[in-house]
């Protein structure tokens, strides 16, 4: 609840007013957390049932009902603060990208013509984390319209940086490796009987290499 636990049972107990001197005193001495609750306990230790009973019926104390219902209200409080700011958590990036961010700079398609326009959204993203501190980028330098579009999104200042590499990247690094490591392994456009005429020559030589080592040393081979 919005009130501490100490403050609670001083307000049930009807002794709110004199909690709320002793409480600037306590704070004056520098007394805070358990220190604090410790001194309040002993100034005025809590009640029995008996004890709160007697002082409801003296109206000194709040009624039950009363409590009650404060204490839905409390409560109530707390659910929404804890939901607004759960969303504000999950906003933060977002708005802080609309509230600072200029308008995107539009092109014509023709600005895109030299584009691959086959780049997949990892390659993409990708291309994104390499430009993030290149000045001067062009369309023509993207793979796509799309990725040039997340390049003025990203780089327009530091926290839209930070954004990326805090929010957007991690969620695709896994990928983006596994790309990179099917790259190592994709036909680099070879024939293959020129790799097999490459490792041919290489086993010739290495034959020959052996065998003048070999005459060297006075071995007939």
């Amino acid at each position: 609840m919005g009130m501490t636990k100490t403050a609670w049972r001083m307000w049930i107990e009807g002794r709110w007013e004199e909690y709320v001197d002793l409480k600037g005193e306590l704070r004056s001495q520098g007394l805070v957390g358990m220190a604090f609750k410790s001194a309040v306990d002993r100034a005025y230790p809590p009640l029995s049932e008996a004890e709160l009973e007697e002082r409801r019926a003296s109206n000194l104390a709040p009624r039950a009902d009363e409590v009650e219902e404060r204490r839905f209200r409390e409560e109530r409080v707390d659910e929404l603060k804890s939901r607004d700011a759960r969303a504000a958590a999950q906003d933060d990036g977002r708005t802080s990208l609309v509230k600072s961010a200029p308008e995107l700079e539009l092109f014509d398609a023709s600005a895109f013509e030299r584009s691959s326009g086959k780049a997949s959204q990892l390659e993409e993203i990708d291309w994104v984390k390499e430009h993030l501190a290149v000045k001067g980028v062009r369309p023509e330098d993207a793979p796509s319209s799309g990725a040039f579009a997340m390049w003025q999104t990203y780089s327009r200042n530091w926290s839209a940086r930070q954004f990326f590499f805090e929010k957007v990247w991690p969620k695709v690094l896994p990928s983006i490796r596994d790309l990179k490591q099917a790259k190592k392994f994709s036909d680099d456009g070879r024939k293959l009987s020129d790799l097999e005429d490459g490792v041919a020559k290489m086993a010739d030589a290495a034959k020959d290499a052996a065998r003048g080592q070999w005459q060297a040393a006075g071995v007939e081979v």
